[in-house]
């Protein structure tokens, strides 16, 4: 509790855990070196989701538009959320956004 000090939950991963979480909403987004991916309640601590990736989780995942991107070794970068629309996947639509 960020007023009292009190702890309110803990979780122990059985991996080393290398980078910051990234808490978004009501939940907390954890990679590990074990090379998983999980997401934790952040009121309670329980485990949500959890998968596992091709790669050791070094740096904070980071969500963004609705979707969450975790980047790991060796240079893999995982998009989780909902699918794609094709207004994003539009070349025309991405040229467009970068010339702004």
């Amino acid at each position: 509790d960020v007023q009292t000090g009190d702890v309110r939950w803990t979780h122990t991963e059985d991996g080393v855990i290398a980078a910051a979480p990234h808490l978004a909403g009501d939940v907390l987004f954890v990679g590990s070196l074990r090379k998983r991916v999980f997401a934790l309640d952040a009121a309670t601590g329980t485990v949500r989701w959890q998968t596992e990736i091709g790669g050791r989780v070094k740096t904070a995942p980071l969500v963004a538009g609705g979707y969450l991107v975790v980047m790991a070794e060796p240079r893999q970068v995982y998009l989780f959320g909902p699918p794609v629309s094709d207004a994003i996947v539009d070349a025309s639509a991405v040229d467009s956004l970068a010339a702004r």
